[in-house]
């Protein structure tokens, strides 16, 4: 039986099953056929598909030779200077005596290294240029130093698209023997935003849990809030004073079992709902910006309910 989670079960192997990205897998395949692979910086959004992409070059480059010529460092966990110089210099050190290609390093979550280690990075690509390549993996562009980006050939990683998310979870649902419904693989696209990982992960926690993948499902289980019930709260908003909102949002939120910030996290599909001015929108997106910040915060949920309904009555007067 394979306890494998799925993102890792069908994580791609080859350049060619990287989806999504095909300019940029084009131009990696050049790079790697001319053996002229360069220094490179992977920039997006998480489950963008930047760590296969990099996985996939590096099996396509050394093949069974991958785990000696490929050192992977997490830059959350081996954030300090001290990773730097010595499992870094360590690596580039190593000489492989029946392998003598250009050896690789892959920084994931490079955004995380301090501003110490980054330095000191800088100047370890340009010492071992002749023997290494770093890959450095990040969320964040603006996190990584001048220095660094200047070394690099840059790639960003655009959100996946629904259609490439809906074929790639229909092709996993179909190999596993999951039963479902558009509609159910539609809701997860819907609440993974772009991010295929997440997509996946969800489908297998659901696969776990209920008989077949569908909208009511994924609705109970995931914490996703339906249009059907983001039309309630608006209407409640709408056409009632602050006092009998708040008490009617927060029946609403009980009965449905509603995370608060869940709700929060959703509350743009109010804006394409509202005809609000250019002025009111901004000014909502600050309120909301606000309120989440409150939330992780530790603040009170109560107090922030009442500091969403209340900035509806506030844009009313912009």
């Amino acid at each position: 039986m394979n306890t494998l989670p799925w993102i890792e079960k069908y994580r791609p192997t080859k350049l060619d099953e990287i989806i999504n990205h095909k300019n940029i897998v084009n131009i990696l395949n050049k790079l790697i056929t001319s053996n002229k692979f360069p220094h490179t910086i992977f920039y997006g959004q998480s489950g963008t598909g930047k760590t296969s992409t990099i996985i996939s070059c590096a099996k396509q480059i050394y093949g069974d030779n991958y785990k000696t010529m490929v050192l992977e460092l997490n830059g959350s966990d081996d954030r300090g200077i001290g990773v730097v110089r010595y499992k870094i210099n360590d690596f580039c050190n190593y000489d492989s005596f029946f392998n003598k290609k250009i050896k690789l390093v892959i920084l994931d979550e490079a955004d995380s290294m301090t501003y110490d280690a980054q330095f000191a990075l800088r100047k370890y690509i340009e010492d071992y240029t002749s023997t290494t390549r770093f890959c450095l993996i990040c969320n964040y562009i603006y996190k990584i130093i001048d220095s660094l980006q200047s070394r690099c050939v840059i790639f960003n990683f655009s959100n996946i698209t629904s259609e490439n998310i809906k074929l790639k979870l229909i092709d996993i649902s179909k190999k596993e023997k999951i039963k479902y419904t558009e509609e159910g693989i539609d809701a997860i696209i819907n609440i993974s935003d772009g991010d295929l990982r997440k997509a996946i992960n969800y489908l297998q926690s659901l696969s776990l849990t209920v008989t077949t993948i569908n909208e009511k499902n994924i609705l109970k289980y995931t914490g996703y809030i339906s249009d059907f019930i983001m039309d309630e709260i608006l209407k409640i908003l709408l056409n009632n004073d602050l006092k009998k909102s708040y008490k009617k949002v927060r029946i609403l939120i009980k009965k449905y079992n509603i995370c608060f910030i869940d709700l929060v996290k959703q509350s743009y599909k109010f804006i394409n709902k509202m005809d609000l001015s250019e002025e009111q929108v901004l000014e909502f997106i600050k309120y909301m910006a606000q309120i989440e910040y409150n939330i992780f915060k530790q603040g009170n949920n109560d107090i922030q309910i009442l500091s969403l309904i209340s900035c509806f009555f506030k844009i009313k007067y912009i």
